[in-house]
């Protein structure tokens, strides 16, 4: 890669504060990644990122805002564009103790450089609903997804990193490559990198912060296995040696915040292995124990969540869901109380609002999501796009009265219960006693409503979710045909490659090259 080139992520971007129709949402072929903020006024801030077909150098950053709690959203208002194959992605928004609005984001040359650096652009006007916003500066290398921790010194602690990499070329600033403690003694007028964790598989760390009732720092980071932890109590001078949490997950991001009562948010995917099943949770103790929680969305491919807490209380998270098909930008609204009864009682809560939501163009829709990766290009042979959306009519009969559409309602559990226990269902009799018909009764009326047996249904969503571990990099391939069962690599790998065509490695390779990673020598971050 040409080193002058590269130099032009360091350069700061020009902020588009009149965006084309170029950025409208009928032309947005991807997004997702999002995050929220709101004023003492109660404006809602919100901004994800976008541009291509998927993570990649055309990416560029979006905000919208919303001055009626979110009931309506603008279009985009600012974006942040930089020129050529430089991208700007993983945006972060925070408001300060001064009551400015900060966005930052991530800039790179490419997928990834090596370095990327952290920007920030500040508006003074958060209240405004075209505030003015000062130059972007870079104020860090690495990136930073997760908000800001304001220390009870007054320091503030932002959450950096530079991601490891296994090519050495990729590899700049060995130094940095941890889950950084970014702190700023001036409200933001310089930046001294204090310290660094060492969580060991961490992956894009996606660390956040809360500082405990003891004085101590605890840094949750996204790790293959869930979230994995380590402790300072120094403010964030020193880190104790990283180890695994039990606080569950898939490998994906989280969101954690102290909140105004004191006690401790999370918003996780809580008991479930893939990214379905988005899920709040309250902790009085410090994150020694945690309520059931609340069930802000059941549905698969949900992810990524970000919050904000207003004065009163009411708790706001944002997230995504099928970021590459349906390109939703989502919202839960509910406060403490409806955490605690595990469901929404207050006239606050609402679920599943929609903030922005992309279209892609008519003409070429099914071949550019066939482009995105390989598993689209398995799901298309037997129709999924079509099934997932049989399994959304489904969905409807689940608040049904007993007796009536009793039978889509049985294929609607039988759908929703193998996507929750996929990995661990070890006989189909489970779904069906679940459901509560014979298997073979059963079998027949998911050949009715959608068109394939369960045997092949579970058959299908099974290798398509060995296809999601084998993408997301969980593990090896051994580590994956564990993880279905399998008692060996080599029989895992006779039957991939029977249902897909590839082997196991095969697949591999052509995720990379369909992702462009091979050039760039990371994953897309996902």
């Amino acid at each position: 890669m040409n080193s002058d080139l590269k130099e032009l992520a360091l350069q700061p971007v020009e902020l588009i504060t009149a965006p084309s129709e170029k950025y409208a949402a009928a032309h947005r072929m991807f997004q997702g990644i999002p995050a929220i903020e709101r004023t003492g006024g109660g404006r809602l801030w919100a901004a994800f990122y976008s541009g291509g077909k998927g993570e990649g150098a055309e990416n560029c950053v979006l905000l919208v805002t919303s001055g009626d709690d979110g009931h309506t959203w603008s279009s985009p208002i600012l974006v942040v564009d930089p020129p050529g194959k430089v991208r700007a992605f993983d945006p972060c928004l925070w408001i300060d103790p001064l009551g400015r609005l900060w966005l930052c984001w991530a800039q790179s040359y490419g997928l990834y450089d090596g370095r990327c650096g952290v920007w920030a652009t500040i508006c003074d006007k958060p209240e405004n609903e075209q505030p003015l916003w000062s130059k972007p500066r870079r104020i860090g290398n690495g990136v930073m997804l997760n908000k800001p921790t304001v220390l009870s010194t007054g320091d503030w602690l932002f959450p950096t990193t530079v991601w490891e990499n296994k090519n050495s070329y990729l590899n700049h600033m060995p130094e940095e490559r941890f889950s950084n403690a970014l702190v700023t003694t001036d409200c933001g007028e310089s930046f001294t990198l204090r310290g660094q964790a060492d969580v060991p598989h961490r992956h894009y760390d996606e660390h956040m912060v809360v500082e405990r009732n003891d004085g101590s720092l605890w840094m949750l980071v996204r790790t293959t296995y869930g979230i994995g932890e380590s402790i300072s109590r120094d403010q964030g001078a020193t880190w104790t040696p990283g180890k695994p949490t039990r606080l569950g997950g898939p490998n994906s991001r989280f969101f954690i915040r102290r909140l105004r009562s004191g006690r401790l948010l999370l918003v996780n995917h809580y008991g479930f292995h893939g990214r379905s099943h988005l899920t709040a949770q309250l902790s009085e103790d410090d994150g020694h124990t945690w309520t059931e929680g609340l069930l802000l969305d059941e549905r698969i491919d949900v992810s990524y969540p970000d919050g904000a807490e207003a004065e009163d209380g009411t708790i706001y998270v944002i997230y995504d869901r099928e970021r590459n098909r349906d390109m939703e930008i989502l919202m839960s609204v509910f406060t403490e109380t409806d955490v605690l009864a595990g469901r929404g009682v207050t006239a606050a809560a609402r679920f599943k609002v929609i903030v922005d939501k992309a279209g892609l163009e008519a003409n070429g829709n099914q071949e550019l999501h066939a482009a995105a990766s390989p598993s689209r290009n398995f799901a298309s042979k037997w129709n999924h796009s079509l099934l997932l959306k049989k399994i959304e009519e489904l969905e409807k009969c689940k608040e049904s009265e007993a007796g009536e559409d009793s039978a889509r309602k049985a294929v609607y559990l039988a759908v929703r219960y193998i996507d929750e226990r996929l990995l661990y269902i070890q006989d189909l009799k489970e779904v069906s006693e679940a459901s509560g018909y014979s298997l073979p009764h059963l079998s027949r009326l998911f050949v009715k409503e959608l068109g394939d047996n369960l045997r092949g249904y579970y058959a299908k969503r099974k290798w398509l979710k060995a296809m999601e571990l084998l993408e997301e990099g969980t593990g090896n391939i051994t580590k994956v045909a564990a993880m279905m069962q399998y008692e060996s690599i080599h029989t895992f790998s006779r039957a991939f490659r029977k249902a897909t065509g590839l082997s196991p490695m095969q697949y591999v390779r052509k995720h990379k090259e369909t992702c462009e990673a091979s050039a760039l020598a990371i994953p897309p971050h996902d």
